[in-house]
């Protein structure tokens, strides 16, 4: 008897509906999201433990590539340590949900082949693990780590065989992992995971080549998207999937036609390029002008691709300035997008509030509401839009004393007015369904290493990752729990 009533109040608690979210006091509608989010390699470490193969990103940060030579072999210990840390991310955060990445490379060691069971056993003891804490999942299929194996072998996104390998990988986590995951996004911000191809690479694989291999990176990740969404519709699974999209509009530096014209061809080159094939079923017209540089859908990759996501994820951090390019020959390297952009003008003013981070600036009206604005408005997005990331690391914080680590005022500052926003865009009509911060805790923030600190929730480890890995909650964690989880006023 006792046995049976422990096991009735076991099951009861995992079914019981969640907490009620609110924003500025009012209550959301049941299916509203609010979670916070990690990545594989950046908070997994355990890089070569229990079967798992290298990725582009241990061959990118072994080579010395990143910030004062770190990595992720370590990172923060989440392969070890989640079980304490998911119930820190609930109590602290207050979150519904819990947003995370698998990696390729710990299911199939070297991108196909046999099947690495434990590594598949590590993601059912986590999901698991999220669902003992009241917590919804949300499950992202590929956060940047390409298996080194599959680079080696063709180049990953520079080849059409990349497809197939996605639908192979995918089909088998689906198969395993499918009916403990609440949610799934098949790509992290694609525009970044292209941006490590080019003349000028900034992220792993870092080799250098010419501008085209942006666009065949781009065109044959947006296949394997539909590729992805394909087999997911044959498991029968009815979990919503959908996508992360980079969505750092431009403003134009004058309000007149010429200016807000060359804006929206900025935006069509830098957002377009991967949302009007989701509801379009091809690129921008602006971007035809890239002529061979850019690849073309088959019709029936156009319709295998429009309508493929049940929600779109706006990774909404930054904004930037544009003006029409006074070099544009062909030729040119801005040929022909055309378009100039920057965040700082030549009298010293930011287009934002500056943050510890070079390339993010706060100015949310034009990140968060002018990107559900021009996704829903510009690019005829009917789909739910999350707000799939955002936030900032402090000017200096990695050098401060743990008290003022944990007094983060300026990152407070950041998700208020990153909150009125949203507000904005749902009093507007815009169907905001989501809003997951980044991040739950310090990582391994890719080319910057340990540099840069995003997290809710602080770690106590230096420049290069070594230190105690101890875990403090910052006041920023506090604020959003007492808006969502409290019901407080924004």
């Amino acid at each position: 008897m006792k046995s049976f009533l422990f096991l009735f109040i076991v099951t009861a608690a995992l079914a019981a509906p969640s907490s009620p979210i609110f924003l500025d006091g009012k209550k959301l509608a049941d299916d509203f999201v609010y979670g916070c989010a990690v990545a594989a390699y950046q908070v997994e470490g355990a890089w070569n433990v229990d079967g798992r193969g290298p990725s582009i990103w241990d061959t990118f940060a072994h080579a010395g590539k990143c910030a004062l030579g770190a990595n992720g072999d370590v990172a923060d210990d989440f392969y070890n340590s989640f079980k304490s840390d998911l119930p820190l991310f609930k109590r602290v955060i207050g979150v519904n949900s819990f947003s995370f990445s698998i990696s390729w490379t710990r299911i199939f060691p070297s991108g196909r082949g046999k099947v690495n069971e434990k590594g598949v056993q590590y993601y059912i003891n986590l999901l698991n693990e999220v669902k003992r804490n009241g917590m919804k999942t949300s499950c992202t299929l590929f956060h940047w780590d390409m298996p080194q194996a599959l680079y080696d072998e063709y180049k990953s996104f520079l080849s059409n065989k990349v497809v197939g390998d996605f639908r192979n990988y995918t089909r088998t986590v689906f198969n395993r992992l499918g009916d403990k995951c609440d949610y799934w996004i098949t790509f992290n911000e694609p525009k970044t995971t292209c941006s490590g191809f080019g003349p000028n690479p900034g992220m792993a694989p870092g080799v250098k080549g010419p501008r085209k291999d942006i666009y065949t990176c781009g065109h044959n990740l947006l296949l394997s998207h539909a590729a992805i969404v394909e087999e997911y519709r044959k498991t029968g699974l009815k979990a919503p999937i959908g996508i992360k999209i980079d969505v750092s509009p431009g403003i134009p530096y004058v309000n007149d036609n010429v200016h807000n014209t060359a804006n929206d061809r900025f935006n069509d080159f830098e957002i377009g390029w991967f949302v009007r094939p989701l509801t379009k079923g091809d690129y921008p017209s602006a971007m035809k002008s890239l002529g061979s540089e850019l690849p073309t859908f088959t019709s029936h990759q156009s319709k295998s691709l429009k309508g493929s996501v049940y929600f779109i994820g706006m990774d909404a951090y930054t904004t930037t300035w544009t003006v029409p390019s006074t070099n544009c020959a062909q030729g040119s390297e801005n040929y022909p997008r055309c378009v100039d952009d920057f965040k700082v003008d030549k009298n010293g003013k930011t287009v934002g509030i500056p943050t510890g981070s070079s390339w993010n600036y706060l100015n949310a009206d034009a990140s968060v509401y002018g990107g559900a604005k021009l996704l829903t408005e510009r690019y005829g997005t009917t789909v739910p839009l999350w707000i799939s990331e955002t936030g900032m690391s402090v000017i200096g914080e990695v050098s401060l004393p743990i008290a003022q680590r944990i007094n983060d005022t300026s990152r407070i500052q950041w998700y208020r007015e990153t909150l009125k926003a949203v507000k904005k865009s749902i009093d507007k009509g815009y169907n905001i369904k989501g809003f997951v911060p980044w991040s739950c805790m310090d990582n391994f923030e890719w080319a910057k290493g340990y540099t840069e600190r995003f997290g809710l929730i602080g770690i106590e480890y230096d420049k290069t990752g070594k230190g105690s890995q101890k875990r403090f909650p910052k006041n920023s964690g506090a604020y959003l729990k007492s808006v969502f989880a409290k019901g407080n006023p924004i």
